[in-house]
């Protein structure tokens, strides 16, 4: 297994990190709420984001396994089945999604004929798996890559930005707190899966720094860039603000941004896929699992799989959080009875699911609610089982 410092850690999450999602994060939380009170929210929640991932990251390093495998370490063999069966399906639908936005985005752009998109689509797929089939570092050099152009071209959009004037006032605190929790709700999936990402790292010294670098810094300054995007603006969407010119050179640019978003981002989803399908199939190698994600997520990407499946892909995601949040509990206490955790996982997933159901939340997010809940349930129960069996003994 290779062995990358903290800069190379960074910027592959980076490179996912500079996506439309967060900008457009940062984006309705500027318009609710003002610029300046989005940076404090931004900084807030994600510096919360950033211990929560120091944590898992360093477990990570101490396991050197992947997010699947770590689960199993905790919960058993069958937590890894369940575990990478759920981040397979819910990585390949995702990597189906965004391949199709971003083929859509490009054409709209363009104003291209929907006759090309499976021909485009079908570049990109290849492009995306060609980035994957040799790991964590291809992915890293791509990111090299494509964070300063990224990066650059959002710079260009706040400083060019036509309207200048914002409020800053702290009064609407219902907002402030919604922001807050939709930053830590909008995020906490891809914390939960860094083990993918940062067992190779060096040390947990890497891991402290690259938590820092690329949530404290890297996340909080895309979605404060959105933040300021929004600022005094009348535009009712982020990508009606980036195109701050109608020539024809910066639309190019901004189709070249959206791709490279897109890009960088859908490779995390691949890989994570692709590690997860090999723990689920261990006969199968790295880069057979991520053929076999792309080719499958060129497919779906032709049946608008988002309208069809997302109530599907909210119930995974609710059971892939109570899971993590067993992952973030053990990180930080190392004794587990496997019993009290199973036992919190299934509350929280129950929980989670009939939030959906019912379309509320305690905590705004579900994803939240299910991730706390599962977390101080399983700490409870750890402390009465271990009672239950000091009582026992003595």
């Amino acid at each position: 297994m290779i062995r990358q410092n903290w800069k190379e850690l960074t910027f592959i999450q980076i490179g996912g990190a500079i996506c439309l999602p967060l900008l457009l994060i940062g984006f309705e939380i500027g318009r609710k709420v003002s610029f300046l009170p989005a940076v404090g929210i931004c900084l807030v929640g994600n510096g919360l984001l950033t211990l929560l991932a120091i944590a898992i990251g360093k477990l990570a390093v101490r396991e050197r396994k992947t997010t699947s495998e770590c689960i199993a370490s905790i919960l058993g063999n069958r937590a890894r089945v369940l575990a990478s069966l759920l981040i397979t399906v819910s990585m390949l639908s995702w990597f189906a999604i965004q391949t199709e936005v971003i083929v859509q985005d490009v054409l709209l752009l363009f104003g291209l004929d929907q006759s090309v998109a499976f021909i485009f689509t079908a570049f990109a797929t290849m492009l995306m798996v060609s980035s994957c089939l040799y790991g964590l570092k291809s992915i890293e050099r791509l990111s090299r890559f494509a964070t300063p152009v990224m990066a650059i071209t959002l710079l260009i959009a706040v400083v060019c930005k036509r309207e200048g004037a914002f409020a800053t006032s702290f009064e609407n605190f219902e907002a402030l707190q919604q922001g807050l929790l939709v930053i830590v709700g909008g995020t906490i999936m891809a914390i939960i899966d860094l083990p993918t990402f940062f067992r190779t790292a060096h040390s947990e010294k890497e891991i402290t720094k690259a938590s820092v670098a690329s949530f404290l810094v890297g996340v909080s300054f895309v979605e404060i860039m959105g933040a300021w995007l929004s600022a005094g603006t009348e535009s009712e969407s982020l990508m009606e603000t980036l195109l701050i010119s109608q020539a024809y050179l910066w639309s190019v640019w901004i189709a070249v941004f959206i791709f490279l978003a897109g890009w960088t981002t859908n490779v995390a989803n691949l890989y994570s896929g692709g590690m997860a399908l090999t723990s689920l199939l261990p006969k199968l190698s790295e880069k057979r699992g991520i053929l076999f994600i792309g080719a499958l997520g060129l497919m779906l990407s032709q049946i608008q799989l988002l309208g069809r499946i997302e109530q599907i892909l909210e119930a995974i995601a609710v059971t892939t959080i109570a899971l993590g949040a067993e992952l973030a509990r053990a990180s930080f206490m190392r004794s587990v009875n496997r019993r009290a955790s199973w036992v919190a996982v299934v509350a929280g997933t129950l929980l989670g699911i009939v939030e959906l159901v019912l379309g509320s939340a305690m905590f705004g997010s579900s994803l939240l609610d299910v991730f706390i809940v599962t977390l101080l349930l399983s700490q409870l129960l750890q402390k009465q089982m271990r009672y239950e069996d000091e009582v026992r003994s003595s």
